[in-house]
């Protein structure tokens, strides 16, 4: 439920943003190399500025924010896109990758029921 509520977030953002599909994907993939390199070093780093959670757990949040951000700053510079299908497309092809590469993070933080478990095996393979 929670990975759902997440991507659908995703999903309205990037429609309303109303950008091209390319570099904010290639931003994605590019955050999810950098956070499964960086998480482990960047981790403790954030917890000495005195940003300490529990629940969610601080690598979950910071491998989640690693992953999303090079998408954020290349949103910004991707094209308008224009058509209302078009842009639903866009759209749920980046909600899907993003959840899709930040599962793991998610993974962590949120204990799946039997139903969300089947649901997302068939998903990752």
């Amino acid at each position: 439920m929670i990975l759902g509520v997440y991507a659908a977030i995703l999903f309205v953002a990037y429609f309303i943003g109303r950008k091209s599909i390319g570099l904010p994907v290639l931003g994605l993939a590019a955050g999810a190399l950098i956070a499964k390199l960086w998480t482990g070093e960047l981790t403790p780093i954030v917890a000495s500025t005195g940003f300490v959670l529990t629940s969610p757990p601080l690598t979950s949040i910071v491998a989640v924010t690693l992953t999303l951000l090079p998408a954020i700053l290349l949103l910004m510079r991707a094209g308008k896109t224009t058509g209302r299908l078009r842009r639903i497309i866009d759209a749920l092809v980046f909600a899907l990758v993003a959840a899709a590469l930040t599962y793991g993070a998610f993974s962590d933080a949120v204990v799946l029921d039997e139903a969300s478990a089947v649901i997302v095996s068939q998903i990752l393979p």
